[in-house]
């Protein structure tokens, strides 16, 4: 498996100490914080339109689409879409 996916099968966790300032007075400092900001892949306009979770859940959609062998592909982008549903964000 490449990238991420093949992580868990390995035994990786992206689980971590927090060892940043900003977490020294949190009762608890273990997270498993993005391994990828927003700010670095989406543009500027994205980033503004989108909250956090539709954020995540373009990247992720993208990455899909390359992973699947599509990242050069001559398919129409309006002819693509991802259903996403949300609970709680988003």
């Amino acid at each position: 498996m490449r990238g991420h996916l093949g992580r868990p099968a390995r035994g990786c966790s992206g689980v971590r100490s927090l060892t940043e300032p900003w977490a020294a007075d949190l009762p608890v400092r273990i997270a498993a914080p993005a391994a990828v900001e927003p700010a670095k892949v989406l543009d500027r306009i994205e980033l503004r339109r989108l909250d956090r979770c539709s954020q995540f859940a373009l990247m992720a959609a993208r990455e899909a689409w390359a992973d699947a062998g599509h990242g050069g592909s001559s398919v129409d982008p309006d002819r693509v879409g991802v259903a996403l549903a949300s609970g709680m964000a988003g």
